[in-house]
């Protein structure tokens, strides 16, 4: 299954990984992002994850979205594409997937 993960500008900047593709990770940007007053306190840390949002036990039905066809998928198939909205229950993205078929007896 192809899985996106669109993303926007925000306020808020921590790298909770230590290790991306065998390059450690320098420790500062755990904390980027950090009020000074908070640095080195994982409370805060913890605080900025929305743990509600990402431990909803419903994440299949409140965020998957099924593929949708732009058109009736004969009519498409029939002059060789698919086009399917793949993200469009956000205000902030939207996304469509556009498979263009090549056939074999194609001339260029």
């Amino acid at each position: 299954m192809c899985t996106y993960e669109p993303q926007k500008a925000s306020d808020v900047f921590a790298m909770y990984q230590s290790l991306v593709n065998e390059a450690i990770i320098p420790e500062e940007l755990l904390w980027n992002g950090t009020p000074e007053d908070r640095m080195g306190d994982f409370d805060q840390l913890m605080e900025v994850i929305d743990w509600e949002l990402n431990t909803d036990p419903n994440m299949l039905e409140t965020r998957f979205m099924r593929p949708i066809p732009v058109k009736p998928l004969e009519e498409m198939e029939a002059e060789g594409y698919v086009d399917n909205w793949i993200c469009y229950r956000s205000d902030a993205f939207s996304a469509k997937e556009l498979t263009v078929f090549l056939w074999a007896n194609c001339y260029y």
